[in-house]
């Protein structure tokens, strides 16, 4: 049994979509820019992912778990279309896809809430999407 657990290995899993899609490559780069911890001077446009919350999802005796995952993505554009195309491709991305996770069965994931906002007083504009996945351990 994995020590890292289902919330490290969904993380790794959503992170290895994201970088290995054409679409998200020609809106931040290739590789695409995508942190855990972000440099002092990081290059614009990038994501962030990292924040989670897991929670229990116990349902006929299967101990499984329901995990909010948060992807951050942050642009210095002008107006807000950077940060919205960005959180489109990745909303495209992750609903329902095919998540490999270690040791577990992904259930699903779908976006949960998108959220987008100016980030003060910088220019920064700041899209989170927050998606929800739920995964039962392999029998």
């Amino acid at each position: 049994m994995s020590n890292r657990g289902a919330d490290y290995e969904v993380q790794v899993s959503i992170v290895s979509v994201l970088v290995a899609n054409a679409g998200l490559q020609s809106l931040l780069g290739n590789p695409v820019r995508v942190y855990q911890d972000v440099p002092t001077n990081p290059q614009f446009p990038y994501l962030y992912v990292g924040d989670s919350q897991v929670l229990p999802d116990r349902f006929e005796c299967i101990d499984g778990k329901e995990i909010f995952v948060d992807i951050h993505a942050y642009s210095t554009d002008k107006g807000f279309s950077e940060v919205k195309r960005i959180c489109a491709v990745i909303a495209d991305l992750l609903n329902d896809a095919n998540l490999t996770v270690v040791e577990h069965n992904c259930v699903d994931i779908y976006l949960s809430n998108e959220r987008t906002f100016k980030d003060s007083p910088s220019l920064t504009k700041h899209g989170v999407l927050t998606f929800r996945v739920r995964v039962e351990p392999t029998v």
